[in-house]
């Protein structure tokens, strides 16, 4: 995980599982790296990332959302994409979202959400 020019970008290794104590360890190191400023954020999942069920519940909750503006999901997998997009249907955070095939596009789009 890193900052730079304003955005975070979360990177996962191969086949992580992030359960709940995980996902929270990972939020409180985002809020650290933010420095108190909301900031959107670059998720690059890998393959095989999987979320169990805790831990998309608390990562659709305002507690786990703070200080961000926004996420932009980088993947160019159909199969994570269904799954990306079954959980914005049932979790539905309250930030915006969206899922792109190009990082230089998603980082366009992020630009939009920066507060700086």
């Amino acid at each position: 995980m890193w900052l730079e020019d304003g955005i975070i970008t979360v990177h996962y290794k191969e086949n992580a599982v992030l359960d709940l104590p995980l996902l929270k360890t990972i939020v409180k190191q985002r809020m650290e790296l933010a420095e108190n400023l909301p900031r959107p954020i670059l998720l690059e999942p890998s393959k095989g990332l999987y979320f169990t069920k805790e831990a998309k519940v608390y990562g659709a909750k305002k507690e786990a959302l703070q200080l961000t503006t926004a996420w932009g999901i980088l993947d160019s997998k159909t199969v994570l994409m269904i799954s990306i997009n079954s959980f914005l249907i049932f979790y539905r955070p309250p930030v915006p979202v969206k899922i792109f095939t190009k990082k230089e596009k998603a980082l366009e789009w992020l630009n939009k959400y920066q507060l700086e």
